[in-house]
């Protein structure tokens, strides 16, 4: 059986944690961000493109 590690004091986290929905997410950067929001319309063009070309 696995030796269980030691909890990490939590002054000691390389980056600060948020918990959503059950889930450890680090926090954004501005530059995920922007890329995030420079894909959402590149996305939906794609979308509509691969419909229009299936019908």
């Amino acid at each position: 059986m696995e030796e269980k590690a030691p909890s990490l004091p939590r002054k000691d986290y390389p980056k600060p944690l948020i918990f959503h929905d059950e889930r450890a997410v680090a926090r954004p950067t501005p530059l995920n961000v922007s890329a995030v929001l420079l894909w959402v319309p590149m996305g939906v063009i794609l979308a509509k493109r691969m419909i229009q070309l299936k019908e």
